[in-house]
């Protein structure tokens, strides 16, 4: 069976700039020989990833067919300016500063063909309206709003950007 993996990204507010964490972590194996493989981590859910932030903002499930699955949704946080960390240059200031204390909120998930998201919005500090929109908007992906329900069906490989 093919896969096509996509990454999905929340964002709460307009983001102009891309902010990576460069931190790596540790994933609770059960068994110590397993590799941590995209396969095996498919399957994780949040109890199995060490020090690893959680999104406490969004759930997010994947419907395909009569399959509904929970994904774990992960939060990064923009990162702090400080001149030469992770090759931060006096450009940098401007967008860092105008975004600090956001955070993005992501999932990655593998799938063949077809797939429907739900995106619930657990935090009462996001407001889900009807200016909904799903990035890159060339590929005409249309949301549906239904209380503090999102969903949207993908069809095509990419990463993808949901603002609410």
């Amino acid at each position: 069976m093919h896969y096509i993996k996509y990454k999905i990204l929340f964002f709460v507010l307009f983001v102009v700039v891309s902010c990576q964490a460069e931190e790596q972590y540790e994933l609770d194996t059960p068994e110590p020989n397993i590799p941590a493989t995209e396969e095996y981590l498919n399957g994780l859910g949040p109890e199995n990833y060490i020090d690893v932030p959680i999104s406490d903002i969004y759930e997010v499930s994947v419907v395909k067919g009569e399959t509904k699955e929970k994904v774990v949704v992960f939060k990064n946080s923009c990162p702090t300016f400080e001149l030469g960390y992770m090759d931060m240059t006096e450009n940098d200031f401007y967008p860092l500063d105008l975004f600090k204390n956001r955070t993005i909120n992501w999932v990655n998930f593998s799938f063949d063909g077809e797939v429907t998201l739900e995106v619930k919005v657990l935090s009462s500090k996001v407001s889900v309206g009807s200016l909904t929109k799903v990035f890159p908007s060339r590929l005409h992906v249309t949301p549906v709003t239904n209380g503090n329900v999102v969903s949207f069906t993908l069809t095509k490989a990419g990463q993808y950007s949901l603002e609410i």
